[in-house]
């Protein structure tokens, strides 16, 4: 099984590669906009520009292009020339500049690995332990990772470059791999450490650290908290196996115990490994924009901002590439790790859903099906926050009305009105009968006090949200201003308060067009039997293992930096998470008896997948939405972090980081600062949100 499990994927990885390779083609070359421009200036004449298009062979057929393209790709890895960024080949670039992206991700996943997995396996430890001390060391883990996971990775990098470099002043200043008065070793590959040891220059190589601690410690530790719920969830599920209880029994010393339910709990954690890798490619852009650390990802975000084409399908095919790579050794390690596969039995639970997951959909699937379970166990910590608390038990009704996953009454769109109007009744009826929940309760608190709050406040403020005051500039908190002034004198408090109009419009936009999308196509791919599961699966497989952050930010910027081309943007990155979600859905419902009983009736395919199949299979996506709403407000922060989608002086969190972040050198902390605690706000409240709405789900299936 070992054998043929290698074989399926090394054949699964061609069509993939012919994939990201005619993706990255298409993506960069349809999208508006035309480096000409760029490169001619915006006053040459109309035969200089037919010239030089003939020249680059922009003038060509589309088609033609893309076999150029393709026969360059293949006979000599020919990526183009970077016309507007370096004048180089893109394959001499990345050469300089993919070592030192590698070696920044590769060190920030070892330190969340190093501290995630043994954080997650003594949480679950101490939730086994009898005492109340000990259990609340689990809790203490959990409410960690939460928060961890709430804060933007970039602003906590750039939270902990002020606290290191500006006010402990122990770590030196973010401008690159080496400071100008630092030691210079031989250039081997681009990795300032790597090169330091293979020069043998030691004083290189602990200026090295230095820089490189600070970027990879933030990183680190924000990456940390779903490694650390994974393996937890991992844990809790071998030390609850029928096999460690027999060994407990038997008096088997406890640390053996936790030794080997450590190891039988890595599989989901290096699956889960192999994605983050991936996803880290990508958004390694904004810690390396912080840092200056002049790798592929900011040459590739360089050249978005000019139009240079080459260089950005350059990066994004290379970057599908190593993505492949990745998840076949990471399939690899699977096999090692869990000897169970190689024998084809045993085992079940988890760790055999899993093993079937990996076998049929790939690391990426495997990954992608248990992230929303896990993620979402990380706000369970807060439910004894707020025993107090109303806890909108609408969502009872509701979910009872668009939740269920198997079997039951089949909701219509009549019963879903009749939950709505059951709110208030519900509410009042849990209030009494003391059936709360406070995740949803404080996850809908914090969204509705941001929203009215983003009406309210500006409207009564003496100051607006667009309107500078040179002479208020980089005011400290104040009574008359509590968050301070930035360097335009924009009142922060305000336009921080303002910010949710823009960024929740955007990302309910983009998240619900990407849900449509995802719904439709998963409905239909799970309840065929035929090529279109597999052919919706493999196109999901090809857009997963992009740098999503990256074709985000092609997509965005290369059609003339619209907005609603961040709703596009949001929608391709969030779809093929719903697809995933409801394909699985569906290939369990469609096998139940009451869907036989349709089918034997002559109900027509249509029939039974939008009043039979849909219905039973909404649950999951509910609470993914609510998770892919706050992932989506931190995608479009981090756009606009980088300078494109919401444009300064419109008030939005990631441009207010943005404008705040030269103030590390300076001392300013309140501009950058407070935006980032909102979006940490706002991130957290929709996790919440999706935690209670999943409890509500599984009161309803008991």
């Amino acid at each position: 099984m070992t054998l043929s499990l290698l074989i399926r994927r090394l054949l699964l990885m061609v069509p993939m590669v012919y994939g990201i390779v005619t993706v990255t083609f298409f993506v960069t070359h349809v999208l508006p906009g035309d480096p000409t421009y760029q490169i001619l200036g915006q006053f040459a004449t109309p035969e200089k520009v037919a010239e030089t298009r003939h020249l680059l062979g922009f003038d060509q057929p589309l088609l033609e292009q893309y076999w150029h393209y393709l026969t360059g790709l293949v006979l000599h890895f020919d990526l183009g020339i970077s016309l507007l960024v370096t004048s180089n080949s893109v394959k001499y670039d990345l050469a300089q500049r993919l070592p030192s992206t590698l070696e920044l991700v590769f060190c920030a996943l070892a330190v969340a690995l190093a501290i995630g997995i043994p954080a997650g396996a003594w949480a679950a430890k101490q939730r086994f332990a009898l005492t109340r001390r000990g259990r609340s060391g689990d809790v203490a883990v959990r409410t960690a990772g939460f928060i961890l996971l709430s804060a933007p990775e970039f602003w906590f990098a750039l939270v902990a470059s002020f606290f290191f470099f500006y006010k402990w002043q122990i770590a030196p200043a973010p401008l690159g791999q080496l400071g100008f008065d630092d030691p210079q070793p031989h250039r081997y590959s681009g990795a300032a450490a790597l090169d330091s040891i293979l020069s043998g220059n030691w004083g290189a190589f602990t200026a090295s650290l230095a820089h490189l601690a600070v970027p990879v410690l933030a990183y680190g530790l924000a990456l940390a908290a779903p490694i650390s719920r994974f393996t937890r969830s991992s844990m809790i599920d071998v030390l609850s196996s029928d096999y460690i209880r027999f060994a407990r029994s038997q008096g088997v010393r406890p640390f053996t115990l936790w030794r080997y339910s450590v190891r039988a709990a890595l599989p989901p954690v290096v699956t889960f490994s192999g994605v983050l890798f991936v996803l880290l490619l990508g958004s390694s852009v904004l810690v390396e924009k912080i840092f200056s650390w002049g790798g592929a990802a900011q040459y590739a975000a360089d050249a978005i901002a000019k139009n240079d084409y080459s260089p950005v399908a350059g990066f994004v095919l290379v970057s599908g590439l190593i993505a492949v790579g990745i998840f076949f050794l990471v399939d690899i390690v699977y096999v090692l790790i869990d000897p169970r596969v190689k024998l084809g039995g045993g085992g079940g639970g988890t760790f055999a859903a899993l093993r079937l997951a990996v076998q049929r959909d790939g690391v990426a699937g495997a990954a992608c099906g248990l992230a929303t379970r896990l993620v979402t166990g990380l706000v369970r910590p807060f439910s004894g926050v707020a025993r107090g608390v109303a806890a909108l038990p609408a969502a009872g009704a509701w979910a009872r009305a668009v939740g269920r996953d198997l079997g039951g009454s089949l909701p219509t769109p009549g019963a879903l009105l009749s939950g709505l109007r059951a709110l208030p009744r519900s509410t009042v009826a849990c209030w009494r009968t003391g059936k709360i929940n406070p995740a949803l309760a404080i996850g809908g608190l914090i969204i509705a006090g941001l929203v009215i709050c983003s009406f309210l406040v500006p409207a009564i403020s003496d100051y607006g949200p667009r309107d500078p005051n040179p002479d208020d500039s980089l005011q400290a908190p104040s009574w008359n201003h509590p968050f301070g002034t930035d360097t335009s004198g924009f009142d922060i408090f305000v336009r921080a308060l303002y910010a949710p109009r823009i960024d929740l419009l955007l990302a309910v936009e983009g998240v619900g067009l990407g849900l449509l999308i995802g719904v439709a196509v998963g409905l239909f791919a799970g309840f065929s039997r035929g090529w279109l599961g597999d052919v919706a699966l493999r196109i999901t497989d090809v857009i997963q293992a992009f740098p999503l952050l990256i074709l985000a930010l092609a997509l965005v910027a290369l059609d003339g930096n619209k907005l609603i081309n961040v709703v596009w943007a949001l929608a391709f990155l969030n779809a093929p998470l719903f697809l995933r979600q409801v394909r699985a859905q569906v290939l369990t419902i469609r096998e139940l008896r009451f869907i036989e009983a349709g089918v034997a009736l002559g109900n027509p395919t249509g029939r039974l997948i939008l009043r039979h199949v849909l219905p039973n299979a909404l649950g999951p996506v509910i609470v993914q939405f609510g998770l892919s709403l706050g992932y989506a407000i931190v995608t479009v922060a981090s756009l606009a972090f980088l300078g494109v989608g919401v444009q300064v002086p419109t008030p939005e969190w990631g441009s207010m980081i943005l404008i705040g972040k030269d103030a590390i050198t300076t001392g300013q902390w309140w501009t950058f600062v407070f935006p980032g605690l909102m979006l940490a706000l706002v991130v957290s409240g929709f996790n919440l949100l999706a935690d209670g709405v999943e409890r509500a789900r599984e009161v309803t299936r008991h």
